[in-house]
């Protein structure tokens, strides 16, 4: 037992090192470091930075209660504190960064959002124990992964609009994917249990998209309210469609993967070519950031951590789908690689930029970089998952 629970612990804490890598790199945009000539400490706080600051570490707190599901913590304090340390350690690094504000009161708001995101598990655990399906939402069930690595991608989303609000177009594709992938789940795990009831499934989505789209919702309230009612539409629907797969069938994930594949094709596609108010080419290797204003700075850095956590995402989605072949890790990435070259030659094409062939290389370059590390997360789970 105690070594089934080190390599579940193993398998969800790689999860919650990589959510918390894109907090660090969110935090610590645009990232110009400089020797601070005093000390800065500030302590003003208003409602949007509020919100924000717990929106963010409530899935750091929930996925560390993931990575200790049997530990005895009721009141989730460990949550609490280590999403307090980790707040610590970043306000620490913004004392280098000049346009950042160090504040006592993010760290305490920061610690907040990782308590409620551990009282969140408790909950889903306690209602699933009761069906004995305490393990859907493990990362024990690799699809269910996917909903977790969407989170980080819409908070970029949300952060990488500026004043776009088609932008939205973007997010309702990555949600409408993330609500089919949970959707799923619920038919083919929690559905003939009888318990967990579609109105409970819907608030949990609707939860798993308020957390998400938190920094879309602060700058268009209105059209993001419009936009989660859609996909609450959306979802009552594909729960009711009929479907061809027998529900007791356990290998569930690649059939549904199959059919929500071309869904995130297209946000890949849209993402790749979508046309932005910042006035110089993403990929050119010559850009010169001195011409940009500061805030196009900052709006540029989060589209393209955007980019790579979207072939994040791409890679690791590969890897589940081949990963049911049984073959060797080497194969497995060599198929990321070659169908993430294919991704980039598809986005060259249609971004045109074949005049500077250096970019053209830099991308490719980029996007298979990022696609491996997607995979080799799926690889390292799967390991894991075999030694339980």
């Amino acid at each position: 037992m105690k070594i089934r629970e080190r390599y579940q612990s193993t398998l969800n804490y790689a999860l919650l090192i990589y959510m918390c890598i894109i907090v660090v790199l969110i935090t610590l945009i645009p990232f110009d470091f400089h020797i601070p000539a005093k000390i800065r400490i500030y302590w003003i706080l208003n409602i949007g930075d509020f919100i924000t600051n717990i929106i963010l570490f409530i899935p750091v707190g929930f996925l560390y209660k993931l990575g200790r599901w049997r530990n005895n913590d009721p009141l989730c304090l460990k949550p609490m504190v280590f999403g307090a340390l980790f707040s610590l350690l970043i306000e620490s690094v913004q004392q280098f960064i000049p346009s950042r504000f160090p504040q006592v009161s993010d760290i305490i708001t920061n610690g907040l959002g990782a308590w409620l995101g551990g009282l969140i598990f408790i909950w889903l655990q306690k209602r699933l124990n009761r069906i004995n399906t305490g393990k859907v939402f493990a990362t024990e069930l690799p699809i269910m992964n996917v909903v977790y690595l969407l989170i980080p991608l819409m908070w970029l989303n949300g952060l990488a609009a500026g004043g776009e609000i088609s932008r939205l177009l973007l997010l309702l594709i990555l949600v409408l994917f993330g609500a089919g992938v949970i959707s799923q789940v619920y038919r083919f795990r929690l559905k003939n249990a009888g318990v967990f009831s579609i109105k409970k499934l819907s608030m949990l989505t609707m939860g798993w998209f308020l957390i998400g789209a938190g920094p879309m919702l602060l700058n268009f309230p209105i059209a993001t309210i419009l936009l989660g009612f859609l996909v609450w539409v959306f979802l009552q629907v594909f729960v009711r469609l009929p479907q061809k797969i027998d529900p007791a069938e356990r290998r569930f994930e690649l059939p549904s993967l199959h059919r929500l594949l071309p869904l995130y094709a297209l946000y890949l596609l849209l993402l790749a070519v979508w046309p932005t108010t910042i006035p110089l080419g993403e990929w050119h290797i010559n850009i010169n950031f001195q011409r940009l204003t500061f805030d196009e700075h900052i709006l540029l850095t989060f589209r393209f951590i955007e980019f790579i956590a979207a072939f994040t995402l791409f890679g690791y989605i590969i890897a589940e789908m081949r990963g049911r072949k049984n073959e060797s890790i080497d194969k497995t990435l060599g198929w990321i690689v070659c169908l993430s070259l294919i991704c980039s030659i598809i986005i060259t094409a249609f971004r045109g930029y074949s005049q500077i062939i250096s970019s053209n290389i830099l991308a490719a370059v980029i996007v298979i970089a990022a696609s491996i590390y997607g995979g080799i997360i799926y690889r390292l789970q799967l390991a894991a998952i075999r030694r339980l």
